[in-house]
């Protein structure tokens, strides 16, 4: 879910999200794809057949809610790689909004970790009402916009951008123990 800024300042990492994870989940690709590991500084290094992929996770808190923000460019390299990197670095868009995430919400405990991409139809929906309701269909970016306060706002407003059962993208990583490889 894109946000034009994070709905806080940045936080420590979440000491919970250090570690190796691992997904059974198909979707993210090859076996070796679905492995995650998050250091002390909040830096992720996902593996790929191609080439390793590293990116830095900005945590975030709104409404008792915890958020990891990934910077446009990273998750461009996520998708293509050192080529997407560079085409978001040209974006107009980005150059518009320098602040912009992408937010996914998480939730993690001694074993598991989810990360909940949210329903991007919802907030299509979102944005379409908020573009009827400022006159303004077509002029705004099919995204979250504001300050932090109301980005915040927004969240608390709209708990169907991350909460609709069976609707947006969760992915579930279970807590590799430090031997297992």
């Amino acid at each position: 879910m894109i946000v034009e800024n994070p709905p806080s300042a940045a936080l420590p990492c979440d000491r919970a999200l250090v570690g190796d994870w691992q997904s059974d989940d198909a979707d993210l690709g090859a076996q070796d794809e679905r492995r995650l590991r998050i250091d002390a500084n909040c830096r992720a290094y996902l593996p790929a057949n191609y080439t390793p992929r590293e990116v830095d996770l900005g945590v975030f808190k709104a409404g008792g809610e915890r958020y990891i923000g990934l910077k446009i460019a990273d998750v461009s390299a996520l998708i293509a790689g050192r080529k997407g990197t560079e085409e978001a670095g040209e974006s107009a868009e980005l150059k518009k909004y320098p602040h912009m995430v992408s937010l996914v919400r998480y939730r993690v405990d001694d074993r598991s970790l989810s990360i909940d991409v949210g329903d991007h139809n919802e907030l299509s929906r979102v944005t379409h009402a908020r573009d009827i309701r400022e006159n303004a269909v077509g002029e705004t970016p099919d995204f979250l916009t504001g300050k932090s306060a109301q980005i915040r706002k927004q969240l608390r407003e709209h708990p169907e951008l991350f909460e609709r059962p069976g609707r947006g993208v969760v992915y579930r990583f279970q807590r590799v123990s430090p031997g297992a490889r």
